[in-house]
């Protein structure tokens, strides 16, 4: 039974087999999927946020999320993030931001476009550095009840890990992500991004060798970035570790051999290393390049802790797919 059908019979397909059949063309335009607009829904649903949700989540739900997250035990801040991290957006919704969110990816005039297939915010292996660039579109992509520039880095990080890895990707590939995302592990409605747990169950779903590591010490972090296992990383970090509300920050971060001459972040700490840590999305916008092409170190730790001011919560290493 296609995703279509489903929703005539009232069965609800899974995000994937909806993403896909949105981007496959099995809907030509959300009325297809609404008895009213998809405008006037969407207007109904923000003025009941705005109205019923939103003073709540901002009274009472953030705060105890936010004294949760202050526990100096990282497994209680992952366990907090991951608590109010389950809520399914409808599969009527999922395909309205679908549909929407492939039309302005794709469009030959957006600067999302540009990012998408090869523009100046890729290199030329493809990774997503500009989410919060003024101008860049991002502003204009759904996740949940918030927007891609704000909420969007754990889908970037994901999305660029995937490229870390070798596995080929698309716009196609980046709305399927939003829309699994939607479905489980959007923190308050992706008002507060994405779970760190929701992103590890992503890979071990596809089969990738995995690690979740609490620990951000050096010598934990350091020996990680060293095993073979794992070629690359996403890393969570509190921009204050005792209050949720000043926000974090996913980055990707690929590894590579060091090649001895390239100039590092932190090639101070060791004049011989194995690799280099190239950190991805990592927020920094001074000029064009400097999202892909400053941000690389000689240990993972140093790639976690970017900017010093940053307070790693967990580090999820990837690996290639089991066999």
């Amino acid at each position: 039974m296609d995703a279509l059908q489903s929703l005539k019979t009232k069965k609800s397909p899974g995000a994937l087999e909806l993403a896909r059949a949105v981007l496959q063309g099995n809907y030509a335009t959300p009325a297809e999927l609404f008895s009213t607009s998809w405008d006037n829904t969407k207007e109904k649903l923000k003025n009941f946020y705005n109205e019923k949700v939103k003073p709540t989540v901002e009274e009472k739900i953030i705060p105890g999320v936010s004294n949760a997250i202050s526990s100096v035990d990282p497994r209680v801040q992952v366990a907090a993030y991951d608590a109010v991290s389950h809520y399914s957006f409808s599969p009527v919704t999922r395909a309205a931001h679908a549909i929407s969110n492939k039309q302005k990816l794709d469009a030959t005039n957006s600067p999302l476009n540009n990012a998408i297939n090869g523009g100046e915010w890729r290199t030329n292996t493809g990774f997503i550095e500009n989410q919060n660039v003024e101008g860049a579109g991002w502003d204009q992509i759904s996740y949940g009840i918030n927007t891609m520039d704000k909420a969007g880095c754990g889908i970037f990080a994901t999305y660029n890990t995937l490229i870390a890895l070798g596995q080929p990707v698309s716009s196609k590939d980046l709305v399927e992500i939003i829309s699994e995302y939607e479905e489980s592990g959007n923190s308050l409605g992706g008002l507060i991004g994405t779970s760190p747990l929701a992103v590890q169950r992503y890979f071990a779903r596809r089969g990738y060798s995995n690690k979740l590591e609490y620990d951000s010490s050096k010598e934990t972090l350091n020996s990680l970035g060293e095993e073979t296992s794992y070629s690359a990383f996403i890393g969570l970090a509190l921009n204050n570790k005792s209050d949720i509300r000043d926000g974090g920050h996913y980055v990707a971060i690929d590894r590579k051999e060091n090649q001895d001459d390239q100039k590092t972040q932190d090639s101070s700490e060791s004049t011989k290393k194995s690799y280099i840590f190239n950190v991805h999305n990592a927020g920094d916008y001074t000029d064009k390049y400097r999202g892909y092409t400053l941000k690389n170190h000689t240990t993972l730790h140093s790639a976690v802790h970017y900017t010093t001011d940053l307070s790693s919560m967990c580090v999820i290493a990837v690996g290639a797919k089991l066999k």
